[in-house]
C-alpha cells in the first residue's frame, strides 16, 4: 500500500455494533483493501470516554498510515439526536479536519450493504438488540431498537431472557418442564439455579456494562432447544417473529410499500433461527406481497458505499 503524501485517496466505513466495531479502509473505487476489528464503541453501553478511547484505538493507524478523505459511521448506539451531536463531537476529536465525515445508526450502513439499489428498502435486524428501518421516496422510518431496557423485541437480548426465566420456571414448577434448564446451567458452568441467580445478580451489580451481552449470550440455547424439539424454543421463536414483523408492518404502513416491490434486508445472529426467519418472511408476504429478501453479512461494506456517495464517488 502507498503511505501518506501519495496521490491515492481511500474512505474509512465504521460498522460500531453493539458488542464490537469493525473498520474498513477502501480505494475510491470502493474495493476494501484493509479490515481492522476492534472493542464496542456504544457510548450507552460503555460510556463516552471508553468509546473516545476505543475510537481512537481503532482509528488512529488508518489516519498516521493513509490519506482518508472521508468516513462514515455505522452505530448502534446512536439513536436521539442527542446521541449524533456527542458522537459528533467525540469523532471530531479524533479525525484530522481534512476528512468528512457523516454519522448514522448502525441499520442504516446495513440496509446499503443489503439493498443498496432498491428504491423501496427496509432493514430487519435481530442481533444483540433488534431495530426496524426502512426508506422510500425520501422518507425514513424506523420502529424499535429502543435498547433493552425499553424495548429490542425480538432481540437475541429478549431469546436470553425468556431462555433463563423459563429455565427458571422449570426449575420451580411453575412453567413447562425444558431442556433449556440444563442448557442454560451448563452455559453458565453453574450446577444449580440459584447459583445462576446470584452470577447474573453480581454481573449487575458489578459490571452493569456486561449484563445486556451475557444475557444476549444464552439466545444460541432457543436454536439448540429448538432443534432437539423443545415447545418452549419454539414459542419463543414465534412470540420473536410477532414482534419483528409488528415494526416491520408499522414501516411499511407509513412509508406506503404494501403494493410496491421493496427489498427487506435481514441482519443479525437470531437469524440463523430457522423458525424465526421464515415465520417473519410470511408474515410480511401476507401485507407486501412483492416483496423479496436477503440476508446482511457485511454492513461495514454499507458504510463504505456511504462514504463514497458522501464524497459524490458512489455508485
Amino acid at each position: 500500500m502507498r503511505r501518506s503524501g501519495a496521490k491515492k485517496e481511500y474512505v474509512l466505513g465504521i460498522d460500531g455494533g453493539a458488542t464490537k466495531s469493525v473498520a474498513a479502509l477502501a480505494d475510491m473505487n470502493g474495493k476494501i483493501v484493509v479490515l481492522k476489528r476492534g472493542e464496542s464503541i456504544n457510548i450507552h453501553s460503555i460510556g463516552e470516554a471508553r468509546t473516545r478511547k476505543h475510537l481512537k484505538e481503532l482509528l488512529s493507524s488508518f489516519i498516521r498510515k493513509y490519506p482518508v478523505r472521508g468516513a462514515v459511521f455505522g452505530l448502534a448506539g446512536l439513536n436521539t439526536k442527542k446521541d449524533e451531536t456527542v458522537y459528533r463531537n467525540l469523532i471530531k476529536k479524533i479525525l484530522p479536519s481534512r476528512v468528512r465525515f457523516a454519522v448514522y445508526n448502525d441499520t442504516k450502513i446495513a440496509l446499503e450493504a443489503t439493498c443498496g439499489g432498491a428504491g423501496a428498502r427496509i432493514l430487519i435486524v435481530s442481533g444483540t438488540g433488534s431495530n426496524v428501518y426502512g426508506e422510500y421516496r425520501g422518507k425514513q422510518v424506523r420502529a424499535g431498537g429502543w435498547d433493552f431496557l425499553l424495548g429490542d423485541e425480538g432481540s437475541a437480548y429478549e431469546f436470553g431472557m425468556k431462555a433463563i426465566r423459563a429455565a427458571i420456571r422449570s426449575y420451580d414448577g411453575r412453567g413447562r418442564k425444558t431442556i433449556l434448564e440444563n442448557l442454560v446451567l451448563k452455559k453458565a458452568g453453574v450446577s444449580t439455579i440459584p447459583v445462576l441467580i446470584d452470577t447474573i445478580y453480581a454481573i449487575w451489580h458489578k459490571r452493569p456494562n456486561e449484563l445486556k451481552y451475557y444475557i444476549a449470550s444464552f439466545s444460541s440455547l432457543v436454536d439448540t432447544a429448538f432443534a432437539k424439539g423443545d415447545p418452549l424454543a419454539a414459542a419463543i421463536q414465534k412470540d420473536a417473529a410477532e414482534e419483528l414483523f409488528l415494526g416491520a408492518r408499522a414501516v411499511i404502513k407509513k412509508l406506503h410499500m404494501g403494493k410496491t416491490r421493496v427489498c427487506v434486508g435481514y441482519a443479525g445472529s437470531n437469524f440463523k433461527a430457522p423458525l424465526l426467519k421464515s415465520l417473519l418472511t410470511r408474515k410480511i408476504k401476507k401485507i407486501a406481497p412483492r416483496a423479496y429478501f436477503v440476508s446482511t453479512i457485511k454492513p461495514v461494506e454499507g458504510a463504505v458505499l456511504l462514504a463514497l456517495k458522501l464524497l459524490g464517488a458512489g455508485r
